[in-house]
């Protein structure tokens, strides 16, 4: 599987359109006054849709509880649901090695996905937490101007359509926080060069060559 998630709406707010092996299947919208507005994944045609839905105030942003303690550091906690239903939820975490996110689909399956800065890409690997199996992998130009971004999500075929949704709207949470001063950035001219290249041993330069032998985009 392979999603594009394509930037059509520079600045705030920020809208995407989203396909999965080229088929146009949602729409997304972020806000425009603080990264921890509401967001929204639709579908095109059907009824389904997706909300990522911040807890307020923030010291409360422990999605889900679980997830609260000293160690690992826990903080953008966002509760994601589908059609008004509680789904999933993502956060970020730091420990002394630095920080990754965690995904949880509430089901039973947990991934980790790990954000590096190679070879003028922005780059995020995921894998399944158990067992810990690579299961996908996200790059974008970090030079790319705010209404030019296109994030490209390769997925293992074996990941079931829930799954494919799940990490598809966390690429969107992904921009949500990393992006939110797009504008700024692109008036002055820098590029989006975000985070640090902590987990190094996470990040795979095989990977997609061997999960997707007939080529990708950055080829």
């Amino acid at each position: 599987m392979v999603v594009e998630i394509a930037q059509t709406l520079g600045g705030k707010p920020r809208a995407f359109d989203i396909f999965y092996n080229s088929f146009p299947k949602y729409l997304a919208k972020l806000g425009n006054l603080s990264p921890i507005e509401t967001f929204w994944v639709k579908n095109r045609r059907s009824g389904i849709s997706y909300s990522g839905e911040y807890a307020m105030p923030h010291i409360l942003n422990t999605a889900p509880i679980r997830w609260l303690a000293h160690n690992p550091k826990s903080s953008r906690n966002c509760f994601i649901k589908k059609n008004s239903h509680n789904f999933g939820a993502i956060g970020e975490f730091e420990d002394n090695k630095g920080s990754y996110y965690l995904i949880d689909n509430r089901m039973g399956l947990r991934f980790r996905a790990y954000h590096f800065n190679i070879d003028g890409n922005e780059c995020i690997s995921i894998f399944l937490e158990n067992p810990e199996k690579q299961v996908g992998f996200v790059v974008t130009s970090f030079n790319a101007k705010y209404t030019g971004c296109v994030y490209n999500l390769y997925l293992l075929p074996e990941l079931s359509d829930d799954t494919v949704d799940l990490l598809t709207v966390f690429v969107i949470y992904f921009n949500n926080w990393n992006n939110f001063d797009s504008i700024r950035e692109a008036k002055s001219g820098a590029a989006r060069k975000k985070g640090s290249n902590s987990f190094i041993e996470k990040y795979d330069s095989r990977w997609l060559t061997t999960a997707f032998p007939q080529g990708t985009s950055i080829d």
